[in-house]
């Protein structure tokens, strides 16, 4: 009886691991070596995500594992479905403030560039709920900063927002 390379258990006939749980974890391991079957010898290649060691099942098999291609998928897509909610967050506090800057009044029709800001700035403890955004043009976003609202102004510009 020969010994699993991995385990240690005894495996059955001349098999060098006891079961494909123990060889896949072995291939995983060590991504230089070969998968040695009935006369034929298959590389195992490294997936592109993590560098695991994995045995292609046709060309186009390029992560070990279907969370290895998401992740890959997502960091290479930016702006895909992870980033819609964004979007529509957006778009919810552009239609609270009627499409206008709640500082100065201006509109896209008038060539301002609308952003979505934070009245309490992150930066000073603010957070991302959406009580917390307004509709600003560019120049006021930029002027602000991250300047903190005294609660007069924090009024003002949520009595503009309704």
């Amino acid at each position: 009886m020969n010994k699993c390379k991995l385990c240690g258990d005894n495996c059955p006939k001349a098999n060098k691991f006891c079961g494909k749980k123990c060889y896949l974890d072995y291939v995983r391991r060590v991504p230089q070596c070969f998968k040695v079957g009935k006369g034929y010898i298959k590389p195992v290649d490294k997936c592109e995500e993590c560098n695991r060691g994995f045995i292609k099942k046709s060309k186009l098999h390029r992560f070990c594992s279907k969370k290895c291609g998401k992740i890959n998928w997502e960091r290479r897509n930016p702006d895909s479905y992870k980033y819609s909610a964004f979007y529509k967050m957006r778009f919810e506090v552009f239609r609270k403030d009627g499409f206008r800057c709640v500082y100065c009044g201006r509109s896209p029709k008038e060539d301002a560039i609308l952003q979505v800001e934070h009245i309490h700035p992150k930066s000073k403890g603010g957070d991302n709920d959406i009580k917390n955004y307004t509709t600003s043009c560019e120049e006021c976003n930029v002027g602000k900063g991250d300047a903190l609202l005294t609660e007069h102004e924090i009024e003002y510009v949520q009595k503009l927002a309704r």
